[in-house]
Order: structure tokens, then sequence, then C-alpha cells
């Protein structure tokens, strides 16, 4: 009769629970802090990125077109036109004071790193736009357009922001506020959702 071996039943027992534990891993998808899961879209040859808890995904692409200050038109890897709406931000309109100066600053960040972007977006909004956080390498560029006084924090959707990015956003407005950055050397700018309501064909 062979003999009981305590330790050659420890290490099955461990074996045993390894395995189980991948498995489970596997099974449910999951991911550490910080780490990616690239899905597919619907579109062949295109990937994006799901980049945190929060739902955002990330795109990359060329920006093509800068009508204003938080709007660009970009172009995908596979040739896809989209639109995006910056996130969480609202800049003058084109024939608003300032609305001239908040577009060429959006497009000299964009300018100085070729062009090239990332988007990260949940979904799109009703007119079909990709709304979203729009970086260069790594930088928020949503974020530099309020820092640098060409756009106002857009409270109405603060709540669809990333949330480690609605404090620092609002915090950015203030000291552009402070400083008198772009439009704040205005004592009272008008701001752009008062102007559109104003002149609803002009939007």
């Amino acid at each position: 009769m062979q003999k009981f071996k305590p330790d050659n039943f420890k290490r099955s027992v461990y074996l045993a629970v390894g395995v189980f534990a991948v498995v489970v891993a596997l099974i449910k998808g999951v991911y550490g802090p910080g780490e990616t899961q690239t899905i597919e879209l619907n579109r062949p040859g295109e990937q994006v990125q799901q980049v945190d808890k929060e739902g955002f995904k990330l795109i990359h692409a060329t920006v093509t077109r800068v009508p204003d200050g938080d709007t660009v038109y970009i172009k995908t890897f596979n040739g896809r036109e989209e639109r995006v709406r910056l996130l969480g931000i609202d800049a003058p309109e084109g024939k608003m004071p300032y609305g001239n100066k908040s577009r060429d600053n959006l497009y000299r960040m964009l300018k100085m790193n070729g062009f090239k972007a990332e988007v990260a977006y949940r979904e799109k909004d009703q007119y079909g736009r990709l709304v979203g956080k729009l970086m260069t390498d790594g930088n928020d560029l949503n974020y530099a357009q309020v820092r640098d006084g060409y756009a106002w924090v857009y409270t109405p959707y603060v709540k669809d922001m990333m949330s480690s990015d609605r404090m620092a956003y609002r915090d950015a407005e203030s000291a552009a506020r402070r400083e008198k950055l772009g439009l704040w050397q205005d004592p009272n700018p008008e701001r752009p959702w008062e102007w559109r309501r104003a002149h609803p064909r002009a939007n």
C-alpha cells in the first residue's frame, strides 16, 4: 500500500487553486488598474480601446478641420470621417468676440503635434457627433482651451465628463478668470449658450 505524502497533496491543492483562479479571471474578463481592453468596432480594420471603467473608449485619428474652439473634424485610420464636439466645454461661436482666437488656439495646439490626435468618448449625441476629450500626445486640449481662457466649463455636461476631470476643469476656469486670460480680458464676456439663444439661425 502506497504511503500518503503530505507534500505531494499540498502541491496538488495549490495547482488546482491556481488553475481555478486563471479560469475565473478569463471568464470574468478581469483587467488590472491602468490596463486597456481592445474591442473591435463593426467596421473592418478599426479598433478602439476601453480606457477606463467609466465606459470611455479611445480612438486615434487625424484632425482635418477646426471650425471653432470646441469642434473638430477627424479622419480615422480606416478613412472614416467624424465630427467631434469637445466634452464639458463651450467656446465662443465664430461670430462672437474671441471666437476666432479660440479656434486659432485649438488649431495651434493641434498643429504642434502634426494634427494627430486621440478622442476619448462614450457614444455619439443626437446630432451624430462624437462627444469627448480631444488629446494630442496625452495632453487634454479641452482642459487647455479652458485654462488658456478660450472656453467656459459647460456646466450642463459636467456630469458626463470623466470624474477625475470635473474639478480640474473648474479650477482651470477659475485660474483663467483670475489671470484675465483670453476672453476673460473682458470683464463681462457674453456666454456662447446665451448668444445661441439670441441668434438661433446662426447655429
